[in-house]
Parts: C-alpha cells; sequence; structure tokens
C-alpha cells in the first residue's frame, strides 16, 4: 500500500535531507536559483513526456502503489520524483564545484577547446535522435527507449552547444562525479521499486535487456541522461556566471547583483569568445597558481566565497603577493628599492610601459588585474610603506623600535589588504551601514590585519634573524649576537600570539555587520591563519623554536569543517 510514497520516506527524502544539511552551510543566492530554475525546467518539460507515457499505457502504476491525486494523469508522487532527483543532484554539484573557479575555465588565447568536441558532440546527439525518430513505433519493443532519446537529446544538445567548453575542462570531481553518484544510487532504488512493483514498464514496449537483474535498461539510461541534464544545466549557468564576474565591464547592469537576470544569463552565454577582453584570463590563471603556492591558507579558505567577490579577492591578495616578492626576492637592498620605486610609481598610475615590461611575466600577470578592481590607491601605498620598513633593517640597526613602530608597520604591510577586502565585499554585495557603522567595521578590519600580522611576525622570527631583521620591539640586539638564540625571545612570541588572539577576537563581532554573503569566507580566512598562530605556540611550548610552523592541507580542512559545521 503506498509504495511509491514509502519509496520517497525510505530513500530520496533521507538523502536528500542529508545533503540539503551538508551543503546549506555554504549554500549561497546562486546555487538556490540554479537548483530552483532547474526544477522548474524539469518539472514543466517532463510533465507532457510522462503524461504521454501514462496515456498510453507504456508506464503504469498499480492503484495500491499511490496515494490518488493526480494532474494530468500523473500521480503526485512522480511530480515529487521529478523535483527531488533535481535537488539531489544539484546539491552534490554545489557541493562537488565549490572549490572550482569557474572564470579560470573559461576559453582564453592559450586554453581553447577544439571546436571539434562541440561538432563531435552535437552530430552523435542528433544522430541518435534521428535514429530514434526513424525507429519509433507506439508498440513496439523500443517504444520506450525511443521516447527517453527523443525527449532528452534535444535539451542535451542544446546545453553541450551552450556549455561544451567548460564541460570537456572542468575537473571531472564537478562533472562527471555529480552524475555518476545520484546516477548509481537511483539506479539502486529503481532496482527495489521494479522488484516491489511500485511501477513497471508495459511488455511489448521495452527491449527486455537488465543492467543487472530487474533494473531494466530503458530505466537505467533514464535515470543516466536526466542526471546528465541537471549537471549540464548548472554548468552553463555557472558558465554564464563565470563571464558576468570575469568580464564586469560588459555586464554594467550586473553592478551590486549577485543573479543576473534571464536575459543577461542568455546574453552571457552566447557571447562570443572574441568578445571577451584579452588576457584577463590568463593573468587569473597565473595569479590563483601564484596563491596555491604562496598563499594557501587564503588559497584553502577562498573556496567559501564565490563570485566576482571572489575573483577579486584572488586578484588582490596575487597583487600584493607579487609586489612582496619583487622587493623581498631582490638580490641587493639598491634593486629591492628600484623595484619599491616602481611599484610606488605604479599604483599611483604614474609608471611606463617599460617598468612593467621589465618584470617576470607572472608578475606582470597579477599586477595587470590592479585597474579592473578599482580600489583606492592609499591602501596599497601604506602596504609599500610597509615594504620600505623591510628595508631599513641594516647595519645591525631595526626600524621597528616600539609597540607603536610594530602596530604602524602591522597596519601598513597586512590592514591595508583587510580594508581593501572590506570594500570589495561592499561592492560586490552593497553596504547598510551608516556612515559610523563603516568606519567600526573598517577599524575592526584593521584591528583583524594586525592580528593576522602580528601571527605572522611570531612565525617568522627565526627566518627574520637569518635575514638580519627583527620585528620584535627593544630587541635590536638580537641583531648584533652571534649566536642568535631563538629560545630568548620565545616569550616575546607568546606575547604577541596573545595580543593577536585578543585582537582578532574583538574583531570578529564585526564581521556579522558585512554583507551576508561575504560573512563565512572573511571568517574563514581569518581563522584559517589564526590556526598558524596555535601551531607556532605549540611548537614553543614543546622547545622547536627554529622550524617554521606550517598548516597542513587537512590542517585548514579541519578548521573550515569546524567553522562552517561547527
Amino acid at each position: 500500500m503506498y509504495d511509491y510514497a514509502l519509496c520517497h520516506v525510505k530513500y530520496t527524502i533521507p538523502l536528500a535531507l542529508l545533503l540539503h544539511f551538508a551543503s546549506r552551510p555554504i549554500s549561497t543566492r546562486r546555487s538556490n536559483f540554479r537548483t530552483a530554475l532547474l526544477i522548474a525546467i524539469a518539472t514543466v518539460s517532463t510533465t507532457p513526456w510522462d503524461s504521454y507515457l501514462i496515456a498510453n499505457k507504456i508506464w503504469t502504476y498499480p492503484t495500491d502503489a499511490i496515494i490518488g491525486p493526480r494532474l494530468f494523469l500523473i500521480p503526485a508522487e512522480e511530480y515529487f520524483f521529478f523535483v527531488i532527483q533535481t535537488y539531489i543532484t544539484s546539491s552534490l554539484y554545489a557541493f562537488l564545484s565549490r572549490p572550482v573557479v569557474h572564470s579560470v575555465y573559461l576559453p582564453s588565447e592559450s586554453k581553447r577547446p577544439s571546436r571539434l568536441w562541440q561538432i563531435g558532440g552535437d552530430v552523435i546527439l542528433i544522430a541518435l535522435w534521428i535514429s530514434s525518430l526513424l525507429t519509433f513505433q507506439v508498440g513496439g519493443s523500443g517504444t520506450y527507449l525511443s521516447l527517453i532519446l527523443l525527449w532528452c537529446l534535444p535539451f542535451m544538445s542544446l546545453l553541450w552547444t551552450l556549455a561544451y567548453t567548460s564541460l570537456v575542462s572542468l575537473p571531472w570531481t564537478a562533472t562527471i562525479l555529480p552524475i555518476a553518484l545520484p546516477t548509481l544510487y537511483l539506479w539502486l532504488v529503481d532496482t527495489l521499486s521494479l522488484k516491489r512493483g511500485t511501477w513497471s514498464i508495459e511488455s511489448g514496449t521495452k527491449l527486455g535487456i537488465y543492467l543487472w537483474p530487474h533494473l531494466e535498461i530503458e530505466e537505467a539510461i533514464f535515470f543516466l541522461v536526466t542526471n546528465v541534464m541537471i549537471v549540464f544545466g548548472h554548468v552553463a549557468c555557472d558558465l554564464a556566471f563565470a563571464v558576468c564576474d570575469t568580464f564586469p565591464e560588459l555586464f554594467p547592469e550586473m553592478q551590486g547583483r549577485s543573479i543576473p537576470s534571464i536575459y543577461t544569463i542568455i546574453r552571457s552565454i552566447t557571447l562570443s569568445t572574441s568578445s571577451y577582453p584579452k588576457g584577463k584570463i590568463e593573468a587569473l590563471k597565473t595569479s590563483l597558481g601564484i596563491l596555491s603556492k604562496k598563499s594557501k591558507s587564503f588559497s584553502a579558505a577562498s573556496i567559501l566565497f564565490e563570485g566576482r567577490l571572489r575573483l577579486d579577492l584572488l586578484s588582490l591578495y596575487a597583487i600584493c603577493r607579487v609586489a612582496d616578492d619583487l622587493i623581498d626576492e631582490e638580490a641587493s637592498i639598491h634593486q629591492a628599492t628600484q623595484s619599491l620605486a616602481m611599484l610606488q610609481r605604479f599604483f599611483s598610475h604614474k609608471s611606463d610601459e617599460k617598468d612593467i615590461d621589465s618584470l617576470p611575466p607572472s608578475a606582470q600577470a597579477a599586477l595587470s588585474l590592479w585597474p579592473s578592481l578599482n580600489l583606492p590607491n592609499g591602501p596599497m601605498q601604506n602596504l609599500l610603506d610597509g615594504f620600505n620598513t623591510d628595508l631599513q633593517f641594516q647595519n645591525n640597526h631595526s626600524p621597528i623600535s616600539s609597540r607603536q613602530d610594530l602596530r604602524k608597520y602591522a597596519e601598513n604591510v597586512a590592514s591595508s589588504v583587510a580594508e581593501l577586502a572590506v570594500l570589495l565585499s561592499w561592492r560586490s554585495y552593497g553596504c547598510q551601514l551608516d556612515h559610523s557603522q563603516r568606519k567600526q567595521v573598517i577599524q575592526s578590519a584593521i584591528n583583524m590585519g594586525v592580528a593576522l600580522q602580528y601571527v605572522n611576525i611570531a612565525r617568522d622570527v627565526p627566518a627574520d634573524l637569518s635575514k638580519g631583521r627583527i620585528y620584535l620591539p627593544d630587541r635590536s640586539e638580537c641583531l648584533k649576537s652571534e649566536t642568535q638564540d631563538v629560545s630568548i625571545l620565545n616569550q616575546d612570541r607568546l606575547d604577541l600570539l596573545d595580543e593577536a588572539d585578543a585582537l582578532a577576537k574583538a574583531s570578529y563581532a564585526a564581521i556579522a555587520q558585512m554583507p551576508a554573503e561575504a560573512r563565512i569566507g572573511l571568517r574563514a580566512a581569518c581563522a584559517v591563519y589564526l590556526e598558524v598562530g596555535k601551531k607556532v605556540r605549540l611548537a614553543i611550548q614543546r622547545g622547536d623554536v627554529a622550524s617554521r610552523a606550517t598548516v597542513s592541507k587537512w590542517e585548514r580542512v579541519k578548521v573550515l569543517y569546524k567553522l562552517v559545521y561547527r
């Protein structure tokens, strides 16, 4: 009795709830929009097809297996299946594709999928559709399979044509896996339902071929192609979002919006790749590569941002990383000073092309993203002032002689970046705060930047000493020591970590005043980096003071897990 409803209660609803609660903390307006859009499309497009199957006795339900209410001959449980299958596959796609930066998979000058992919896919799909049309015969053994293919192949061909560049470029974890996992699960559910007689395919309309006992080949193909269409639909939406995010100058209507209109989605996904501004995608790829090697903490936290804000923050951090390396890795003070002067000209819009052309290609690529951020120059000049402080360590002299000097240095090299991150968040999602509230949030961002830099300083004391630097106030005598015994600085490092923890704790409340879409990412960026401070503290306590404390990949995952789910 009511086997179809019980099938949902036992199998589909528990999985949907599990995926809902697993993905809810990291769900976004965009992921919810995609899911709702695809549920609506799946319901509208499947209703006439399913109604035809039932009307022609190809697909039947025992009267005692369903609750009773029908619309266009389709039982309520079947409509629920349209919704819940789409929701399950959509939730899994949203979860598995979250680490992907879709913008770097757009076609670029150096990596453009061959049009043969598109042509080959369309030829195969169209040939299958024509073959199904020619062999279709109501009441024949291939009736059900032909109807499946006649219904789904036009949708698949359209989505393939629009999104093949992403479908062949994205990691398999964001394409094949979200298709395979729900398909396999629904095959098992369907096997049990067919075995119990919850629904059945009428004899004479099926081939009689089984994937395994009780699972007819038509049913296996049905669940496979429907999940393919769902994932293709999500990839197509993400492609449209990525084009809008990467080239905001082409879509001024997206200013301050996270969800594009249907018109904007269509315009962006059909936009010719020849219209893409040159060099932007390559620069983003280069910047992502820089951060994956030199800023693993932010790279890990960045998966909790989305859209244009994620791209802008990745660009900002890559620019700062490149600027730091251009100065810190020069062979001499003279060359470092020249690099600093060049960067000062660049960020004040006074540099010429020769300055940039002399830089390594990776640095050129990252710096080329600065104009698109459209940020005030003041914080970047403060950052360069901090770099200038780094260059003043010479002749056993430290420019950090007081707590005020240390605070100012930390504000220059870290708070400047935190302030810009807040401005980017407000630009992406708007700001509903009044003037005094904005000032309070900016001050909290400055304090958080100081906290993170204090962690950085406490960690790098051994490495800095080897370079002739000490950022701890009133400790310049250590530069003159030949032994450079780091252990005598343990208490200074612990005190600095205590101050960092206090500043961070007081600053967290301000994150709640940031746009909802940015909060969890900002918390994650801070929490992952503060984890470094915990590692430094443990290293000092166990006497391992010489090695540089690091946070492994799995430790970063653990921090993010605790933040998101606890």
